[in-house]
C-alpha cells in the first residue's frame, strides 16, 4: 500500500500545483483586464471633461453628451476621490450654483497617474488650451485677425 501511495503522491502534488498556479494566473489575467478597462474608460472621460470645460459659449451638443458620458463612466469606474468630486458638479450644476471642473480633472487626473504608476506631477493652472478658429470668433462679434 505504501508503494502505491508513494507512486501517486507525486502525481497528486504535480496537479494541485497546476491547479493553484492556474487559478492564481486567471485571477491575474482577470486583474489586468479589469484595469486595463478601467482606465481606458476613464482616460476616456478625461478627456470628454477636458473638451466640455472652460467654455465661454454653451457646450454644444457633443460636448453635452461627452460631459454627461464622462460623468456617467466616473460614477461606474471611479474611485471614492473622484466619485466625490463628480457628485458634487452634478450637485452644483443641477442647483444651478457656479462651478467648474477643476476638482473633478484633478481627481481623475491623480488616479490614473497613479494607476499607471506615474509620478504625481501637479497640474499646472494654465491646465487647458481654448483654441478658437477665426470664423467662430466672426460670428460672435469679434473681429478676426487682419
Amino acid at each position: 500500500m505504501l508503494d502505491v501511495w508513494l507512486a501517486i503522491a507525486p502525481l497528486f502534488s504535480a496537479l494541485l500545483g497546476g491547479f493553484v498556479v492556474h487559478r492564481a494566473t486567471r485571477r491575474r489575467a482577470l486583474e489586468g483586464a479589469r484595469r486595463a478597462a478601467r482606465v481606458e474608460h476613464l482616460i476616456r472621460a478625461y478627456r470628454g471633461l477636458v473638451n466640455a470645460a472652460n467654455r465661454a459659449a454653451p457646450l454644444n451638443a457633443e460636448q453635452t453628451d461627452g460631459l454627461e458620458t464622462a460623468l456617467t463612466d466616473i460614477m461606474l469606474l471611479g474611485e471614492r476621490a473622484e466619485v466625490e468630486a463628480a457628485s458634487e458638479f452634478i450637485r452644483c450644476m443641477g442647483q444651478g450654483e457656479p462651478t467648474n471642473l477643476d476638482e473633478v480633472l484633478e481627481a481623475l487626473r491623480d488616479s490614473l497617474r497613479s494607476e499607471l504608476r506615474l509620478d504625481p506631477t501637479p497640474l499646472p493652472s494654465n491646465r487647458i488650451l481654448r483654441m478658437i478658429p477665426d470664423d467662430a470668433l466672426n460670428r460672435h462679434g469679434s473681429p478676426g485677425r487682419r
